[in-house]
């Protein structure tokens, strides 16, 4: 019986990003410097916290591409989580990418600990390039459309 309670647990916990279903991605348009394969979080059981007392829900992880001709010395990437009405809000955190130079058409990905999401569990979020550094002194920098974008919908 312990171990239904775990796997119940598990399941649970998991949900949402196990029937996530991407339902737009722009991200592999012309114009976009970053293709975005996939992001996510993965939340550890029971959750963590710091030393302040500050609840982490686990991690934010993000898979892309650099599908420009420039190599990539850094990205920002912009989080919003969708309610139940399917209406889109800043997450409490954005991520950045500095884990080293990506060619052009290589692939990259990086790994954050993150705050919990706003309001509880969204019902969905969107990740979106909100600017991009390149080693010849160069930046893209979106131009608040949110153009370069990922979204997933957990209902």
């Amino acid at each position: 019986m312990k171990m239904k309670g775990v796997i119940l647990a598990f399941a649970v916990l998991f949900a949402p990003c196990t029937f996530a279903k991407v339902v737009e991605n722009t991200s592999a348009s012309a114009g976009c410097p970053v293709e975005i394969r996939d992001f996510g979080v993965a939340r550890p059981l029971g959750g963590t916290s710091d030393a302040l007392g500050h609840v982490w829900e686990g991690n934010f992880s993000v898979h892309f591409k650099n599908s420009s001709e420039r190599q990539i010395l850094g990205i920002k990437f912009g989080v919003d989580v969708m309610d139940g009405v399917g209406d889109f809000r800043p997450a409490l955190f954005d991520v950045s990418y500095s884990g080293g130079r990506v060619g052009p058409g290589k692939k990259g990905d990086d790994r954050w600990r993150v705050p919990e999401w706003n309001d509880g569990e969204p019902a969905g979020s969107r990740l979106w390039v909100k600017k991009v550094a390149f080693t010849d002194g160069t930046t893209w920098v979106d131009d608040g459309t949110k153009s370069c974008r990922m979204t997933f919908d957990y209902r």
